[in-house]
């Protein structure tokens, strides 16, 4: 079962990575359910949020980089300008979710659901999105030069001015 987190989640969030991923340590089976949350602006370089739900959660500004993010659901969530440099974002679902400007180079994105989402002018140069489903996403102006998309599927997509080489 979930655990939702309301007020909780917004001070664990204030606090470093090191405590974050300390209480993460000592709490290994709790099921942690962030949707709908606003944590724009959160900071947790590094952070263990593994099989996290973000669904539809507000996290404008956040700074995931180098964060273990895989299996964590981003359905319908707002990532507009989010820091996601180097971060393990294998398997998770990412669908109509909101990247809008985000940064993403060097993100493992293997295998991650990303249907709809909403990728205009975001970078993923070095990106590897082996395996990734990009159906139906709008990538207007996205980067993703050296980007892995060996098996994607990008039907439908739509990658109208994107800067890079498959």
């Amino acid at each position: 079962r979930a655990c939702q987190m309301g007020e909780m989640a917004s001070r664990l969030f204030k606090k470093s990575t090191k405590e974050w991923n300390a209480w993460r340590r000592h709490n290994p089976r709790v099921e942690l359910d962030f949707s709908g949350e606003n944590l724009c602006g959160s900071i947790l370089v590094g952070a263990d949020l593994r099989r996290i739900k973000f669904d539809k959660a507000e996290l404008c500004d956040v700074d995931f980089s180098k964060a273990d993010l895989s299996r964590a659901s981003f359905k319908g969530a707002l990532l507009q300008r989010a820091k996601l440099n180097r971060a393990n974002l294998q398997n998770s679902d990412l669908r109509e979710a909101d990247l809008q400007w985000s940064v993403l180079d060097n993100a493992k994105l293997s295998y991650s659901n990303l249907e709809k989402a909403n990728l205009e002018y975001a970078k993923l140069n070095r990106a590897d999105l082996n395996g990734a489903c990009l159906r139906n996403a709008t990538a207007m102006g996205m980067e993703f030069s050296g980007a892995i998309l060996s098996q994607a599927n990008l039907d439908g997509a739509d990658l109208v001015g994107c800067n890079g080489q498959f």
